[in-house]
């Protein structure tokens, strides 16, 4: 993702980046976000003990996996996800989103 400013190395208000991922692209499934049924939630996130942190959240169960292959510099935010924690699709649809502050997306 690359975004219109500097990302702080130490933000210090929360910051998160994400995309929603709809494995299936029924956006009938899932959890609807604009024209999607997101499957998935793949974050970073700055967490002020632990820094940058990279999840992915199985949308509907508990399931949540943290990966150490996220890299925050500059006005990129970029995240490896390997294919098998999703279920390997063959294709899939996505929006991006990010959050400063409290609420606002």
């Amino acid at each position: 993702m690359e975004v219109s400013e500097t990302i702080p190395d130490r933000p210090d208000v929360p910051l998160f980046f994400g995309w929603f991922l709809d494995t299936d692209c029924n956006r009938m499934a899932g959890q609807r976000h604009n024209d999607i049924g997101s499957d998935y939630k793949v974050q970073v996130s700055y967490d002020s003990k632990r820094g940058w942190i990279g999840q992915i959240f199985e949308i509907g169960t508990e399931k949540y996996t943290e990966l150490d292959t996220q890299d925050v510099k500059g006005e990129s935010v970029l995240i490896w996800v390997p294919l098998k924690i999703l279920g390997s699709p063959r294709a899939m649809c996505w929006i991006g989103i990010n959050q400063i502050g409290a609420s606002s997306y």
